[in-house]
């Protein structure tokens, strides 16, 4: 198989035929006719759907500084499964060190700030819109070659989405590559480590499901951020998929203590179904976090948020179990697994309270 760079003008274009597993060139006759007077006016970014279609509300939200920092408590900081083992091309050696107590504090709050890092949630996205646009049409290239051509800007420096990309159709079509496209010509000039050309078989529907059923769901995410863009259709349907099973069956501790935590949060918030981890969390004696999610669930659905706001401004002790009643009530859908769960963690806290009580009057006698 031949391969074969040529620049061409003064962008540093490249062209390759045919597209994409053929590298040979050997004419100049497939030039777009056109793209001389053209070139001197290549946009410094790739339409993103134009790039003037403004983000979605979700995406809008998600961003929201006192959004984040709910995501951030809900998330947790178990650093034990933050660094926990994990399975890896190389194993790292322990090391241990003799510290000082000073020495100590800065080491641990190196290690925070590790955590902060590690914990950081990939962005929710809305879903990108095709970038395909018909730059000019030339019937005198019509069935000239059987084979598509690829011009590709490989000027160093240049970001990813600000790359230009043409594909010259075999009718003489000149258009911008489609985002499919760019991703593969990125990946060939500019590759990516751990990042594959092909569409990766674990994410096909079949294998994704038999993944899911043996427990792999941060394998899937963490193997899904490498993958794709975070505005890919793939990567969103890959991770609303994990995030379903994983709500379904209440498996949210797979996930605590990870970076794909705020993320799960965030779809199971934005979609209405919170009800599953409300339960999880009351059964974990969590109600600070049931707090903090019942203020995430009323900033991204504004309906009732001003009388939950009220309840849990009160200064009475039952402020958390009352907005959580109000959320409830307000829901309007069938909510009996949570009432129960809500009624089991009363009366778990009568029992604590009733067990104190009497080793405090042991205690006076």
């Amino acid at each position: 198989m031949a391969f074969g760079v040529y620049p061409i003008i003064k962008l540093n274009w490249a062209w390759r035929l045919p597209f994409p597993t053929c590298y040979s060139a050997t004419s100049t006759r497939l030039w777009p006719t056109k793209l001389r007077q053209f070139s001197s006016d290549v946009p410094q970014t790739v339409p993103v759907g134009r790039e003037a279609k403004a983000a979605s509300s979700v995406e809008k939200a998600f961003f929201q500084p006192q959004v984040q920092s709910l995501l951030q408590n809900l998330t947790g900081r178990l650093t034990e499964k933050v660094f926990g083992r994990r399975q890896v091309a190389k194993i790292r050696t322990s090391h241990i060190r003799l510290l000082t107590d000073e020495e100590l504090d800065k080491a641990r709050r190196e290690k925070l700030k590790e955590v902060d890092m590690v914990l950081q949630m990939p962005p929710v996205m809305a879903e990108r819109q095709p970038c395909e646009e018909v730059i000019v049409e030339d019937p005198l290239l019509e069935e000239y070659n059987s084979s598509r051509h690829v011009f590709v800007d490989i000027t160093y420096g240049v970001k990813p989405r600000k790359r230009y990309m043409v594909v010259r159709e075999t009718n003489g079509t000149l258009r911008r590559a489609s985002w499919e496209e760019r991703d593969k010509l990125n990946q060939i000039y500019f590759p990516i480590s751990g990042r594959s050309i092909d569409f990766p078989l674990v994410f096909e529907d079949g294998n994704l499901k038999a993944a899911l059923d043996r427990g792999f769901h941060h394998n899937i995410l963490d193997r899904a951020c490498i993958q794709f863009e975070p505005d890919d259709p793939n990567f969103i349907r890959i991770c609303h998929t994990v995030y379903d099973s994983i709500n379904d069956n209440r498996n949210f501790s797979l996930l605590e203590s990870t970076r794909h935590m705020g993320g799960l949060i965030f779809r199971i918030v934005s979609i209405g179904k919170p009800e599953n981890y409300l339960i999880y969390l009351l059964q974990k004696d969590r109600m600070d976090s049931v707090v903090d999610l019942l203020t995430l669930h009323y900033i991204i659905h504004p309906e009732g948020a001003e009388e939950f706001a009220s309840i849990l401004s009160s200064n009475d002790d039952g402020g958390p179990l009352a907005a959580l009643k109000h959320f409830i009530k307000s829901s309007g859908q069938t909510q009996g697994n949570l009432q129960l769960a809500m009624q089991a963690y009363q009366e778990d806290q009568r029992q604590m309270q009733e067990e104190e009580r009497v080793e405090d009057r042991r205690s006076a006698g």
